[in-house]
């Protein structure tokens, strides 16, 4: 039996907050791109979601669309803003943007330059 952690609902929930929806393949193999969560595990916490009214499928070919309904995005609402038992409050998935993480990449990686020519310079 396959089981949902709690901490991959939340994000599931969350990404769905903020982006009124998510696009899935159908495959159950491998992993969501942007929410790094296996395919099973988010095909099933989905199909929670779809049951609870929350979102509405649409599938077409190789992908499923889920959109959140007006009633989903109050309940989703009232739960994103609860913390998760055992975590902190300011528990935040996906906090750092995709574009964040290439900046911060490209100043460490400018600083470790300018300090390795500092040290060979002083050799």
């Amino acid at each position: 039996m396959l089981q949902v952690v709690n901490r991959d609902t939340y994000a599931i929930k969350r990404f769905l907050f903020q982006n009124k929806g998510i696009v899935v393949p159908f495959s159950k193999l491998g992993v969501h791109p942007v929410l790094k969560i296996e395919m099973a595990k988010l095909n099933k916490c989905l199909k929670t979601l779809v049951s609870k009214k929350y979102v509405e499928k649409i599938g077409n070919w190789q992908h499923a669309w889920y959109f959140v309904t007006e009633d989903g995005q109050k309940k989703l609402k009232e739960e994103v803003e609860k913390p998760i038992e055992g975590e902190k409050k300011n528990f935040t998935i996906l906090s750092i943007k995709q574009t964040e993480t290439y900046q911060l990449r490209t100043i460490l990686t400018f600083v470790l330059y300018i300090v390795f020519v500092a040290c060979c310079l002083k050799i």
